[in-house]
């Protein structure tokens, strides 16, 4: 899971979306992926909260040079050697931005590692 955004903070903005829908599905009430809100707070109790961070513990969130410090760490952590993203974005331009962030930050990550640098 990446979600990009221009900024750190919208990019967690967005992130809410499927921080509200995890709650809801485990409090038995679950529904279409809901739109982003500015704060969780009143959103979910601490027990939910915590649920969440377990839950979603290698998301990646945050602007392009967050997104790619997090992948290249993921990666060097992980050793992987395929990387498939997903994001559950509530607005469709918004997804598409983030994919297209992804993407480039993920690009220039793989043309370091072919041109012998950091992985």
């Amino acid at each position: 899971m990446a979600i990009a955004a221009d900024t750190d903070a919208e990019a967690a903005r967005l992130f809410t979306s499927l921080q509200l829908s995890f709650v809801r599905l485990r409090r038995g009430t679950p529904g279409p992926l809901p739109p982003p809100v500015d704060t969780m707070d009143g959103e979910w109790t601490a027990g939910e909260r915590a649920g969440v961070d377990r839950a979603f513990r290698e998301a990646i969130v945050g602007s392009a040079q967050s997104v790619r410090n997090g992948i290249d760490a993921f990666v060097r952590r992980t050793r992987i050697d395929e990387l498939m993203v997903t994001a559950s974005i509530h607005d469709h331009a918004a997804r598409l931005r983030s994919f297209e962030l992804v993407a480039r930050e993920t690009g220039a990550l793989a043309q370091g590692v072919n041109a012998g640098g950091p992985a």
